[in-house]
């Protein structure tokens, strides 16, 4: 998808801002790119400490997939105590100062 988009990017650039303004390109652009952090941003999850069964869920249905984040999230938090904040699974360790 990267070589796909920076091919059309570069194969339409010289003739875009001989069409219109240098600067106008690069708005064009940067609207285009606001326009696509924003769509996905707004329809795609956050992956991060899921788990391939979660992301199973998460993608099962693409139109449902907020009832779906809903239903792990308090999934997370009945399993790991309520608070939910150790998703990944990792240990915290205590370290101690010297002993007097």
């Amino acid at each position: 998808m990267n070589r796909v988009v920076s091919g059309v990017l570069s194969m339409t650039f010289i003739s875009l801002y001989k069409a219109i303004t240098m600067g106008g390109a690069f708005f064009f652009y940067a609207g285009i790119a606001t326009v696509a952090w924003v769509f996905f941003y707004t329809m795609l999850p956050e992956t991060q400490g899921r788990t391939l069964e979660d992301m199973e869920v998460l993608f099962g249905k693409f139109h449902k997939w907020k009832e779906a984040n809903a239903l792990l999230e308090t999934k997370t938090q009945v399993h790991h105590g309520g608070d939910g904040n150790n998703r990944s699974g990792m240990i915290q360790l205590e370290t101690k100062g010297p002993s007097l």
